[in-house]
């Protein structure tokens, strides 16, 4: 499931319960455009795609080096609806994608 698409800011896509009740374990992949020189995602959790509060952290995966995929391991039988948020906060070139991976 794509959480981001190419994007240089902004917040992604939620995976809801139904996307995560199928999942025993999962991943978020962040893949680092070409052309990226920095920037980080901000990878959170709520309980339910339609929450409003301040959802809780996973973890932040900052930007290491153009043409790279970094990966974030959530727990397992983690039922809650993830989400991967880019934050472009440096002012750096490029954009990234995050996919929510599960099995």
């Amino acid at each position: 499931m794509t959480l981001q698409n190419a994007q240089t800011t902004g917040n992604g896509t939620v995976a809801g319960a139904s996307y995560m009740s199928q999942c025993r374990e999962s991943a978020i992949y962040v893949a680092w455009s070409t052309t990226t020189t920095g920037g980080r995602t901000d990878d959170r959790i709520g309980h339910d795609a339609s929450y409003t509060g301040t959802w809780a952290p996973l973890t932040t995966v900052t930007w290491t080096a153009a043409n790279k995929e970094d990966i974030v391991q959530i727990h397992r039988g983690s039922r809650g609806a993830p989400c991967a948020d880019l934050n472009d906060g440096d002012g750096a070139g490029g954009s990234a994608s995050a996919y929510l991976s599960c099995n």
